[in-house]
């Protein structure tokens, strides 16, 4: 559940302006990826930067694990 809730935040953060949203301030530009759309945004960030890719597949793969791990436990329940 967390690791989810970290993947979400991690897509918030990038496809709202980083943070901009947060602090009532006008969002930061960077030229670094770009801002057209949420699922652009988190792509790029995604590919340009290896570390957070990584991060956030590790991330999804441990959500996907835990879940498929919960689905057979039949004490789990």
């Amino acid at each position: 559940m967390f690791t989810l809730a970290s993947v979400l935040a991690w897509v918030a953060w990038h496809g709202l302006g980083h943070g901009g949203f947060v602090i009532g301030g006008p969002t930061p530009e960077s030229e670094s990826h770009s801002h057209a759309n949420v699922l652009v945004t988190v792509y790029c960030r995604y590919v340009t930067t290896p570390t957070e890719g990584v991060l956030k597949t590790a991330e999804l793969l441990a959500a996907w694990l835990t879940a498929v791990l919960l689905r057979r436990d039949s004490d789990a329940a």
